[in-house]
């Protein structure tokens, strides 16, 4: 199953490569099968955050190994960008509504 993500991992390294798209597999090696240096890498996650608005973490690049190493610390950063404007206080708002019906009955004698 292919996404959004996946196909704009796979369009940012086949730019930066100059191949062609269909050649970039999940599976592939960054530095073996691509041929990609340490260099490179960081180049193509800077495109990344550039084409998506995102921040990917520094400490995480040794790990990327693969195109779907890549991808998925890529859909993790964007995952957690996008639960973070969620608004926090509606739940609060509606505790807070509850609290005041249940004062506002009228007691019983």
């Amino acid at each position: 199953m292919s996404d959004h993500l996946d196909d704009v991992v796979k369009r940012t390294i086949a730019k930066h490569r100059g191949i062609d798209l269909k050649s970039i597999h999940p599976f592939h090696d960054l530095r073996r099968d691509l041929h990609l240096q340490p260099l490179d890498i960081v180049l193509i996650v800077l495109a990344l955050e550039d084409a998506e608005q995102i921040e990917l973490p520094i400490a995480h690049f040794d790990a990327i190994l693969t195109v779907a190493g890549l991808t998925t610390l890529v859909r993790r950063v964007h995952a957690s960008a996008r639960h973070a404007y969620e608004p926090a206080f509606v739940p609060l708002y509606r505790r807070f509504r509850r609290a005041r019906r249940l004062v506002r009955r009228p007691q019983e004698v």
